[in-house]
């Protein structure tokens, strides 16, 4: 669903904004996923309910957004046969070093938010006096927040060295994150929120930027797809190592393990990305 509203975005967009079409899209998207814990955790707060009543504001913009959909004219397209397989497709040969990069980007961008949003309540609560859902929802819309800003100042900045810019954030924010779990400074791990928060905001919006200029009208929504498949494995896949590590050997040795693979493929992606850098294709 998030994916196919993605497209829809970038189809629907007024032509006066088309330039900044995958800059709007990715801040959507942060504030979206953003608004998301502050909102339950709000609600969560405050009410007798909180297992149940954080769902309604989501089920009535879910409702708000089919009467509005049912309400639009339909796109012109081509058919096809209707199939639950995945359709994953990349872009032109000649754009998929850069492809695979930002769909590697995407998954280190992605498994590192879902680490913090897994343990932000935790941290939260040894730190802050005061707990509950609400303060746990700012703890992860703090991340979001952030990087909508960085987003929103961004778009000036070429897709290329945002991309860059974000990889070595995001880097630097997990070494200090396996900082405060080998050193058990609990201050630290704000440090490397507001660190991932900006290079949340730099990786995504280089991301969405690189993917609008290596597709056309035709494969854009193939591939923009088979791009956010890739993130979505990485709230998934490491997080489940996350868990299986601390089961058997404890939360800091998983999230130092994290920390580590996570780190050592960032390194890869920035060599890489630099030696393609030297010989540019998108321009």
């Amino acid at each position: 669903m998030t994916t196919s509203a993605l497209i829809g975005l970038m189809w629907s967009i007024p032509q006066s904004h088309k330039a900044h079409a995958p800059q709007l899209s990715s801040v959507i998207t942060a504030v979206g996923f953003g608004l998301g814990p502050l909102l339950g955790g709000g609600v969560a707060q405050f009410s007798a309910a909180p297992l149940f009543s954080p769902y309604i504001p989501v089920i009535l913009g879910a409702v708000l957004c089919f009467i509005g959909l049912l309400r639009l004219a339909p796109p012109e397209f081509t058919p096809q046969t209707f199939s639950i397989a995945p359709k994953l497709e990349r872009p032109e040969p000649r754009f998929h070093a850069e492809f695979y990069i930002t769909g590697l980007t995407a998954f280190c961008v992605f498994a590192a938010f879902s680490l913090f949003a897994s343990l932000s309540p935790s941290f939260v609560q040894v730190i802050i006096p005061w707990h509950g859902p609400l303060v746990s929802g700012l703890a992860i819309t703090s991340i979001l927040l952030i990087s909508a800003l960085v987003q929103y100042f961004s778009k000036a900045i070429p897709a290329q060295k945002c991309l860059n810019y974000g990889l070595y954030l995001l880097l630097f924010s997990l070494l200090v994150l396996g900082a405060c779990m080998y050193l058990h400074w609990s201050f630290l791990f704000f440090v490397s929120d507001v660190l991932l928060g900006i290079g949340h905001g730099l990786a995504l919006i280089g991301a969405f930027g690189l993917i609008h200029a290596m597709t056309n009208l035709q494969n854009r929504a193939a591939v923009m797809s088979t791009y956010l498949f890739v993130g979505y494995l990485g709230t998934i896949l490491p997080i489940i190592a996350v868990g299986y590590l601390a089961d058997h050997f404890g939360l800091t040795t998983a999230v130092l393990s994290f920390c580590a693979a996570i780190c050592l493929l960032c390194g890869y992606i920035i060599i890489w990305y630099r030696q393609l850098q030297n010989k540019p294709v998108l321009g």
